[in-house]
């Protein structure tokens, strides 16, 4: 997408995901029109998707780069490979808390925001340990890395590999993942077969590429050969002390560090659980206290408490940290050139136009073509926007770098977002005061200009690092109010609540997953028909009685009878069929499972669909997430 028009995209994403929403389980048209129709109206008028927020993420103070550690001998020869693997990493400075723990030789928690690669201020050092310590012939556990749930354990797998394997050039690290999602009887053919199938390993590794002879896959292999890295998870972390069968695993282990990502989930009972499993493992390796290096990673840990985090940090893992000071933290800034500021001589209309010059130029860089500063001029001029011409440089983003900074829009821009996101609207009002309606296109055309003002050298700070934020979701219940007098008793579709119009009762509505027929879910309690769960018995009623299915032949199961209920559905209670304002509803006969004690629907009272992966062949009206 090129257009970078952020409430063009949420009006978009807010119609896919309504009509997605809406034909998740679709209300059979024949049997039920207007619902039908009421459903898909209501849905489309809702508001899926929240923003857009707009939020500025600096840059973060930097340090030395890899290339220059290197140089000065604070990292392993084995480095030099990254140069020829990575050189844009190679080169760029780390940021400053990347350096800061690159060299320490203590225990540490890192604080950093997200996307402050938190992941690289323990991998880095963690590498450089294991390459200084040597004899990567011998098997054997150094590190081992509890992530508390298996997609991020997954996540961190795929970046520490591309780290190994593909930018280090292999030096003979191993790497290995037990956690539940390794089968226990899979072979390394099987766990490779499906590796090479994930998008993740092809964009890191290529459509081709095998997976290397050291990064461990099947549970076998790596009880025979136990990895130098072994990710997991602490449930998976207590089996392997407690199973004889994984025991092999910690045999030959020469545990150098632990690390526990997103540590602040360790919290109350689960806390002292770990806290009790890291002793048993140092116990069960006879490990003293102080051997080995004990790391903890958060993004939502506070900075501003750091003794308090130390604390928690050392009781948590049963080894000292340094207080304060054991606590790495970040520091965002702003754009040196960001000082003084000037009229830019555009107005808010004029920024909304220059929205299409930044169109023009990332679609001419989404092709794999650097833009010109000339080929940026001319367009500036058939656009009629001389006022953001620029004078030469040594490419496209240094010249808007230049021809910015010193824009009065852009620093008002830049300086709101030290107390985090701010909705559009908000901050359009703050940098184009008292224009009404127009500030929003003129924010959006700043936004999208000044994003593009990015210098290919990884040491000059971006100008405007801008990011859009879309808050969606789908609504929890979708429910029907119900009328006597209306098309397919239908008063209204309700959602998100069980309540609807006068207080009467919405109950949940469900679709037969095979023809559509509508059903309600319902709970007779002592006044009637209730639309939540109490102490009654479940019902599932047919909201349009009749189209009977046809038995089976084969069918040796006796199909008990639906039954007739009439209710008021101002509120629920039971009726008599000729009482006045009745409903009619059919309540279809509910099997009882014995082993989980519930009532279930067992087939479609229209269709005779009995489903062979669900409980029922009915589904709510409602994509989940």
């Amino acid at each position: 997408m090129t257009d970078l028009d952020p409430n063009a995209f949420r009006g978009h994403l807010n119609d896919v995901i309504a009509r997605f929403t809406a034909t998740s389980a679709p209300v059979n048209e024949v049997r039920a029109a207007h619902l039908a129709a009421e459903l898909r109206r209501t849905i489309g008028n809702l508001p899926f998707v929240k923003g857009p927020f707009v939020e500025m993420l600096p840059d973060f103070e930097k340090g030395a780069s890899l290339e220059a550690l290197h140089a000065s001998g604070r990292l392993h020869t084995a480095w030099a490979a990254f140069g020829a693997n990575a050189p844009g990493v190679w080169r760029r400075p780390l940021h400053a808390h990347q350096d800061d723990a690159l060299g320490r030789t203590d225990n540490f928690l890192v604080a950093t925001g997200t996307g402050s690669g938190k992941t690289e201020s323990f991998l880095y050092p963690l590498v450089e340990d294991i390459l200084a310590a040597g004899d990567l012939h011998r098997p054997g556990v150094r590190a081992i890395l509890v992530y508390p749930l298996n997609a991020l354990a997954n996540d961190q797998m795929n970046r520490i590999a591309s780290l190994l394997f593909r930018d280090l050039g292999d030096p003979g690290i191993t790497l290995g993942r037990y956690t539940g999602q390794v089968k226990a009887r899979a072979t390394r053919a099987e766990e490779a077969t499906r590796l090479r199938s994930s998008p993740s390993f092809v964009d890191i590794f290529g459509e081709d590429a095998g997976v290397p002879d050291h990064w461990l896959l099947a549970r076998d292999e790596m009880r025979a050969k136990p990895p130098h890295i072994l990710i997991t998870n602490y449930a998976m972390l207590e089996h392997i002390l407690l199973l004889p069968t994984n025991r092999p695993l910690l045999a030959t282990a020469d545990l150098r560090w632990i690390v526990l990502d997103e540590i602040h989930t360790y919290a109350g009972a689960q806390a002292i659980e770990v806290s009790f499993l890291l002793r048993r493992l140092k116990a069960h390796l006879g490990m003293p206290d102080g051997q080995v290096r004990c790391v903890g990673t958060s993004a939502s840990l506070d900075p501003a408490r750091k003794a308090e985090l130390a604390d928690f940090a050392a009781r948590l893992f049963g080894e000292p940290f340094a207080g304060a000071g054991s606590v790495i933290t970040s520091r965002r800034k702003l754009h040196p050139r960001l000082v003084a500021a000037r009229p830019s001589g555009l107005a808010p209309d004029r920024w909304a136009e220059a929205g299409e010059l930044a169109k023009v130029a990332r679609e001419i860089m989404s092709s794999s073509h650097a833009m010109s500063v000339e080929d940026w001029n001319l367009e500036a001029r058939l656009l009629a926007l001389p006022e953001l011409a620029l004078d030469p440089g040594p490419s496209l983003g240094d010249a808007l770098i230049d021809r910015l900074a010193g824009f009065e829009e852009v620093h008002a821009i830049a300086r709101p977002f030290e107390g985090g996101a701010m909705p559009l609207g908000a901050l359009a009002d703050h940098v184009f005061p008292g224009v009404g309606a127009a500030a929003v296109p003129a924010l959006v055309g700043l936004v999208a200009i000044g994003v593009i003002a990015t210098s290919p050298d990884a040491r000059v700070f971006p100008l405007l690092p801008a990011r859009y934020h879309l808050i969606s979701r789908v609504p929890d219940r979708i429910g029907v109010a119900l009328a006597v007098d209306k098309p397919d008793g239908v008063e209204a579709v309700v959602i998100g609540t069980e309540h609807g119009r006068d207080d009467r009762p919405a109950f949940e509505l469900f679709v037969c997953r095979n023809c559509g027929e509508p059903y309600l879910e319902a709970f007779l309690g002592p006044e009637g028909f209730e639309p939540a769960a109490g102490s009654g018995p479940r019902h599932v009623l047919r909201l349009v009685p009749g189209a009977v299915a046809a038995e089976e032949e084969e069918e040796e199961e006796e199909i008990d009878v639906p039954q007739l209920v009439h209710i008021d559905p101002a509120n629920g209670r039971v009726l008599e069929p000729d009482d006045p304002g009745a409903l009619a509803l059919e309540d279809i006969p509910l099997a009882h499972d014995e082993d989980d004690g519930n009532d279930y629907l067992r087939r479609c009272a229209a269709c005779n669909h009995r489903s062979s992966c669900y409980s029922e062949p009915i589904a709510t009206v409602r994509p989940g997430d």
